[in-house]
C-alpha cells in the first residue's frame, strides 16, 4: 500500500505486538518471588551478615 504526501504532515505508525510472553513471565517471577519471601521471618535476617 502506498501512501499519498500531504503537504509536510506528520505521520505516526502504531505497531501492536503480542506481549503475552513476556507479560505471563514476569506475572510467574512476581508469583516466585512473592512466594519465596512469604517464608523469610525477621529472625533468618542473622544470615545476611554474612
Amino acid at each position: 500500500m502506498e501512501l499519498k504526501s500531504n503537504s509536510n504532515k506528520d505521520i505516526r505508525v502504531i505497531v501492536f505486538m503480542d506481549d503475552s510472553d513476556v507479560y505471563d513471565n514476569m506475572i510467574f517471577q512476581q508469583s516466585a518471588k512473592d512466594t519465596f519471601l512469604k517464608g523469610y521471618a525477621n529472625f533468618d535476617s542473622i544470615y545476611d551478615n554474612y
